[in-house]
């Protein structure tokens, strides 16, 4: 088919017009100028990093000194904090309430109400446990991570021991095992652990927990060594007062340190805290008015007594344990007082009458 001349002649002149096109232009007026925008509000004058971290690292030996004492001290030194570890099968599922309190870890997400969970990498104990460190850069990082008020876990008596409750938040009873019932029914002793947690002071420095059987010596309804104006803060006024380097006081809790190869009690703090004044500068250990013995010589006997009936297997004197059968309520209920006051380890100074009231009765309960 031909192609027409006129539509060749039509096409060519599209393209020339196209391939030629003119010069740009000139610009056109200026548009009219948009609505200023609203000023923001000015910031806050940043602080000078000084002004905070000095309140902490300003002297290294505020810091230094801590660590240090800390080091020496049975919350670092310690292989329980494992118990709590989800990595490498060291533990069944049933760890990880114990990662609670056996685990830094597990003590921040306690107190944070997070449930419990097993740890992976677990920690002791330690400064980002009890303090809040570095979260607001601030003076208030060396707060107490917690001082309101706890509630026992196994009795659910609320105690308020000021900055105490920090500790009271783990130094308890554990719920694994009911306290036998006074006058109840017999009691089956179903496990080699059975009884109150290893170290439930705050139980024994409330005055509660106990199994509290009648007998000669009634049960106090306070405790002298609670008072609000001579310990008000419980635990952290006696364990933590003036150090004695690295042994002794502090952030290492111990209340014994080692001078001149002569093991010492440290009773600045009895007479500081405005309990015995002078008097206990002359103190050669804590046995005031003969306490600590009397209260040793009451677990003595009451050891003897669960011996003989069959409740405790003392192959190891120095740690007896449960025998796991059934037992009165009265036995069941004196075994439980003994490990109360034994491994509460005051002999007795957390709350004399109270642990004195328990043990003597209990005895009066097993004697023939």
């Amino acid at each position: 088919m031909r192609r027409s001349l006129l539509g060749l002649t039509a096409l060519a002149t599209v393209l020339l017009f196209a391939a030629c096109e003119g010069p740009q232009g000139p610009a056109g007026p200026a548009g009219q100028d948009g609505v200023d925008g609203v000023d923001g509000v000015d910031g806050v004058d940043g602080v000078d990093a000084a002004e905070n971290c000095s309140d902490c690292h300003s002297n290294d030996t505020y810091i230094k000194a801590r660590q240090i004492q800390y080091a020496s001290s049975q919350h670092a030194n310690t292989e329980t904090f494992e118990r709590g570890q989800s990595a490498g099968g060291l533990g069944p599922s049933y760890y990880a309430p114990c990662a609670r309190c056996h685990t830094n870890e597990g003590f921040v997400d306690y107190i944070a109400d997070d449930p419990a969970t097993l740890i992976d990498n677990p920690t002791p104990i330690n400064c980002r446990g009890c303090h809040v460190i570095h979260e607001t850069g601030t003076a208030a990082d060396i707060a107490l991570r917690t001082e309101a008020p706890v509630t026992l876990d196994l009795t659910m008596d609320q105690v308020d021991f000021g900055k105490g409750n920090l500790c009271a938040n783990c130094h308890q009873p554990r719920t694994s095992y009911a306290i036998p019932v006074v006058g109840g029914p017999d009691y089956e002793v179903t496990s080699e652990h059975w009884g109150p947690h290893l170290g439930a002071q705050s139980a024994v420095y409330a005055g509660v927990a106990g199994y509290e059987v009648a007998g000669s010596k009634s049960y106090p309804t306070s405790n002298f060594h609670s008072g609000a104006t001579e310990v008000a803060d419980a635990c952290v006024t006696c364990h933590m007062g003036g150090p004695w380097s690295n042994q002794a006081g502090g952030h290492t809790w111990n209340m014994w340190y080692t001078h001149d190869d002569e093991e010492l009690p440290l009773v600045d703090t009895c007479s500081e805290a405005n309990c015995h004044g002078t008097e206990a500068i002359a103190w050669a250990d804590f046995d005031h008015d003969g306490l600590q013995t009397d209260i040793e010589t009451l677990l003595g006997q009451l050891q003897a007594l669960l011996v003989t009936a069959g409740a405790l297997d003392n192959t190891d004197p120095d740690h007896p344990g449960p025998i796991e059968a059934t037992f009165s309520a009265d036995v069941a209920g004196a075994m439980w007082n003994f490990f109360l006051i034994g491994n509460d380890h005051s002999h007795g100074v957390h709350n004399p009458r109270y642990a004195e009231a328990l043990l003597t009765n209990s005895v009066e309960s097993l004697t023939p």
